[in-house]
């Protein structure tokens, strides 16, 4: 295996702390890799830390920490086999041999050049590694092509199926299942590859590979995997039953009262107009959905700024403006102006639209409404802004059953009954409420 790096900067950390148990478990695997010639004493530049881990039976495994080394390591693209692919060989079979490597990256060598980077540091000493190990970011891939060499004619001929280190040999009968574990042995003999006996099975009508059960032709997953829903603790109350609701771990916080809350978003590009008009700034109330539409001619953050300014002179400031992640509002200057006038600024995850849905919706029915009303000429559509947003703010409201016009005001709204705007509405709201129903469903 040979390790090359984006650049020659050393990665260096020192040991981490263990305690007197864990030591004297390090120095004996540290004794038992030097005399099978897998580590050797180092002094290279290079020098990741040795961490403890727990295995299934309660022993503890060592690793090391090879992240910073793995994050400057040009990656092996060599691919794993997918394991749905491999699942689907072995639904024919009636009798399974699986066969384990012990230590299985240890079987190939590391180039001489490389065991320098592979290099780790203990309280009691620095080595490196003569075979490949476990935890750096190529090994997979590396031993995966190592064990597909090894095993190519059989692979050619559907006698093994590999997945790294885990080998399996299905056949119809037991007679088969001979023939085929003893060409897979013999093989693993020529090349000197080590079995784990204690984990291999041999002729099984029922097996357990990849954490799922395979048994007359039926693949299910493994008790470790459905454990959990099996034991999961029967409800005991309404609240228990129901669980966690949808929405965020940490809701925005949304005072039941106008003006305290302000959703804002540019929507566009529309067809340029003769005043170059090509975008919408938007906003609307959290608590009464008030809406406010004003044509611009590029989303920046001083446009979004000149329009707060105007709005405050009316109606003041609100609490707080939510908005994503758009390059208007994570500008210097718009998070300048929400601090000096103490607005609470949140941003939302740009390009999910749920996150700041309440705006999201709005431009849902306002661009197909605008669309329509200025089908014959499409430069014209900034025309029609002002009475889709009479229309909007006149209608009631599914969520509170009144107009937001009559919740911001505390009176319902004196005007033209425009009718054509009014179906073009309706039908957009009709629209978007299919919509919707049909993502649900």
């Amino acid at each position: 295996m040979n390790i090359v790096l984006q650049d020659q900067i050393p990665v260096c950390q020192r040991a981490r702390r263990l305690s007197f148990p864990e030591k004297q478990k390090v120095n004996e695997q540290i004794t038992d890799w030097l005399n099978q010639g897998i580590i050797r004493e180092s002094c290279s530049d290079y020098c990741s830390p040795l961490v403890l881990c727990k295995k299934k039976e309660g022993n503890l495994r060592l690793c090391i920490d090879n992240r910073k080394l793995n994050t400057k390591t040009v990656k092996d693209r060599y691919p794993l086999p997918l394991i749905e692919e491999v699942l689907d060989q072995l639904y024919s079979g009636k009798f399974f041999s699986t066969i384990d490597l012990k230590n299985g990256f240890f079987h190939v060598e590391m180039e001489e050049n490389s065991k320098k980077f592979t290099s780790f540091v203990t309280p009691d000493g620095q080595y490196e590694f003569n075979k490949v190990p476990f935890g750096l970011c190529n090994s997979p891939g590396i031993f995966q092509r190592f064990i597909n060499h090894v095993f190519r004619d059989l692979l050619k001929e559907g006698i093994v199926i590999i997945y790294m280190d885990d080998i399996i040999i299905s056949s119809i009968d037991e007679r088969d299942g001979l023939k085929r574990l003893s060409r897979v042995l013999q093989t693993a003999s020529e090349y000197g590859l080590e079995l784990n006996l204690k984990k291999c099975n041999f002729l099984k009508s029922k097996i357990e590979f990849l954490g799922y059960i395979i048994e007359n032709g039926k693949i299910s997953p493994s008790l470790d995997k459905t454990v959990a829903v099996q034991n999961f603790p029967k409800p005991k109350s309404v609240k228990q039953k129901h669980g966690k609701g949808e929405g965020f771990l940490n809701p925005i916080p949304k005072d039941n009262v106008p003006l305290n809350t302000n959703h804002i978003d540019f929507v566009g590009s529309l067809p340029s107009t003769n005043k170059r008009y090509r975008h919408i700034f938007t906003v609307v109330d959290a608590f009464t959905k008030f809406t406010w539409f004003d044509p611009f001619k590029s989303p920046s953050a001083q446009e979004a700024i000149d329009k707060l300014k105007l709005q405050q002179t009316i109606f003041g400031n609100p609490s707080r403006i939510i908005t994503d992640t758009g390059s208007a509002f994570t500008a210097k200057e718009f998070e300048t102006y929400c601090s000096e006038e103490g607005i609470q600024h949140l941003k939302i995850t740009t390009g999910i639209p749920r996150g700041n849905g309440q705006i999201e919706r709005m431009h849902r029915i306002l661009i197909p409404v605008l669309s329509q009303l200025s089908h014959d000429n499409p430069t014209k559509w900034f025309k029609h802004v002002p009475t889709v947003q009479r229309v909007i703010n006149s209608s009631t409201s599914r969520s509170t059953k009144y107009t937001p016009f009559e919740l911001m005001m505390g009176t319902k709204m004196k005007n033209k009954e425009d009718i054509m705007v009014n179906v073009v509405l309706h039908e957009e709201y009709l629209n978007h409420l299919m919509h919707e129903r049909d993502e649900r469903c």
